[in-house]
């Protein structure tokens, strides 16, 4: 079985590096293909494969004078089978838990082991996040690995998923999700996600709490907050975001406040700022939610069967004063206020055009 994704996207920016008047901006040109290869050897066990190709128009792999593209990514490449009542994935695959990855939303190489029913769906992950072997540290143990338990079950209009994941690196870990290499470091995540879908409206709602150590001595301290609100009304809709992640109010202490959003973890929320579809840009933020106070009010609006709008006012502030700066975003959380637009047409069956516009008013603690 084959299959495929194809993009291309021509972008322009400017002033996203908050200089007023004259700022760095550029515009450029980036193509991203996909196949899909999947062999099916019988009902319960396949194998699959997606392969994926990066290139900038004039520059480098194949988008340069020339183009004979030299670079082909492995993208996932797992086994797919179904064994004593239990689906197995293993090799590299996608994984996400944390909503829509709050805590995970990548690929990696480890293993899923799902048990499927119709309202009750338990889960175990395991990613391999670092392999050790010879390093700096001189410790061929120097492993990271992420594990994950979840239920997904549903009563109703409501759906439930709450699930654990545990982060642990040993005497010889690789530095990362805040730690220091060659420290140990344990974190813990215990969270829940909450959806509710009715005929116009829906919400969704998410909690987690970061515990554990990093770098064995420093208390991780941290928790996020979401709410989602959707209702549509014909070919109008309305939705609305709060987002709220720790920071830390003392970094001096040997307390870790500032919810620790795990390498992996990526939820896009804004167009801009928070690296949606204008994401090569300087316009600063992430999709690794830490530190952060954020309000979205927005619409959407459907024209026809084929052209679509969806308009959006985002309030970023940072949850804890900027500082270090040692100028006038010292002491501010005033990130800013991001409005975007978003008109999807098709064109054709499977062929889609996306106008993003979004335009960023910098506030006293705006960081590009």
């Amino acid at each position: 079985k084959f299959g495929g994704y194809w993009r291309t996207r021509w972008m322009t920016y400017s002033n996203t590096d908050g200089v007023d008047d004259g700022g760095a901006g550029t515009a450029l040109v980036d193509t991203r293909s996909r196949i899909y290869y999947t062999a099916i050897l019988q009902d319960n066990l396949k194998f699959v494969n997606t392969f994926e190709m990066d290139a900038t128009w004039g520059g480098g792999t194949y988008g340069d004078i020339g183009a004979d593209g030299k670079d082909l990514e492995i993208k996932n490449s797992y086994a797919d089978f179904n064994l004593w009542n239990l689906n197995w994935t293993i090799g590299t695959q996608g994984f996400q838990w944390g909503r829509s990855g709050f805590l995970f939303d990548d690929d990696a190489t480890g293993m899923k082991i799902i048990y499927r029913a119709d309202n009750f769906i338990p889960a175990f992950y395991w990613v391999r996040a670092y392999e050790g072997g010879p390093n700096n540290t001189g410790n061929p143990g120097q492993d990271y690995d992420y594990y994950t338990a979840l239920v997904n079950f549903k009563m109703g209009n409501h759906q439930f998923v709450p699930y654990v994941s545990y982060l642990f690196a040993n005497s010889g870990g690789q530095g990362i999700n805040g730690g220091t290499v060659g420290e140990e470091q344990a974190l813990y995540y215990i969270g829940i996600d909450y959806n509710l879908k009715m005929d116009a409206l829906s919400l969704m709602a998410t909690g987690i709490y970061n515990g554990g150590a990093v770098d064995d001595s420093v208390d991780a301290k941290g928790y996020l907050l979401d709410l989602v609100v959707k209702y549509s009304m014909g070919a109008f809709g309305i939705h609305g975001e709060a987002l709220y992640a720790t920071g830390d109010d003392n970094a001096t202490d040997n307390d870790q406040e500032a919810f620790i959003a795990p390498e992996g973890s990526s939820y896009t929320w804004s167009e801009g700022y928070a690296k949606g579809s204008i994401d090569k840009s300087n316009f600063g933020g992430s999709k690794n939610i830490s530190n952060l106070m954020s309000f979205n009010l927005g619409a959407t609006y459907k024209a026809s069967k084929t052209l679509k709008f969806k308009f959006d006012w985002w309030n970023i502030n940072y949850a804890e004063d900027a500082t270090g700066f040692g100028d006038s975003r010292d002491g501010n959380k005033d990130v800013g206020n991001e409005f975007s637009v978003v008109a999807t047409w098709a064109l054709l069956k499977s062929l889609n055009l996306d106008i993003v516009g979004a335009y960023m008013i910098a506030g006293d603690a705006y960081e590009p």
